[in-house]
């Protein structure tokens, strides 16, 4: 959220949606399939902020997209029951896959040669390997439901290429690559419907 920094990405609060199985090979390891999903706004108003301290003399405004994150992700998932506490269990849980990434189009007007123009950076795709990882607890509420509690970390670095920029006045400007560092920490709270194995112990959350 740096704007002097170039790497930073200007991505404010967003939010985060992961429904998922998994699968418990024993009452402790399980393996699991999730599909993720983030979208965090773009913070074009620091961008603007930035532009006009420098230009003082003029008004740029500005307007942007949403960064955008989802696919689907597997891995292992670890559970401990904490026998003091009934129905209580404490785990982890590291994944990884290849997530698809939406770089945000983002809008710039100001002055220019006979009047006002906006500079337009188009919205950019890409796919890149992401890795995630989460603590949390679960406690049975039900027969078959329980209350989830995670804190999740994820990780990727999409490569953008051929991002378009065009300007109102004259269209097409150029092409740029981009490679951006997207890092999202994420508080999730849901439920899991778990499925009686065949020995009665559970088998999937």
């Amino acid at each position: 959220r740096d704007v002097d920094d170039e790497l930073s990405g200007l991505a404010g609060r967003g939010f985060a949606l992961s429904p998922g199985l998994i699968l418990k090979l024993n009452e402790n390891i399980g393996i699991t399939a999730s599909h993720k999903t983030l979208s965090h706004r773009f913070l074009h108003e620091l961008l603007a902020e930035q532009l006009n301290s420098i230009y003082r003399t003029t008004v740029f405004r500005t307007r942007g997209g949403r960064w955008k994150v989802n696919g689907f992700t597997g891995g292992i998932y670890l559970s401990f029951p904490v026998k003091r506490i009934r129905d209580f269990n404490l785990h982890f849980q590291a994944d990884a896959g290849f997530l698809n990434a939406v770089m945000p189009r983002i809008e710039i007007t100001g002055p220019g040669v006979g009047g006002m123009i906006t500079v337009t950076q188009h919205e950019a795709r890409s796919r890149a390997f992401a890795f995630s990882a989460g603590l949390g607890f679960d406690y049975k509420i039900g027969k078959n439901v329980a209350l989830l509690f995670n804190l999740n970390y994820l990780r990727t670095q999409p490569k953008f290429t051929n991002i378009l920029t065009t300007v109102s006045s004259v269209g097409f400007l150029g092409y740029d690559d981009y490679t951006q560092l997207i890092e999202s920490l994420n508080l999730q709270l849901g439920l899991a419907f778990v499925i009686p194995g065949q020995s009665g112990k559970e088998k999937s959350p």
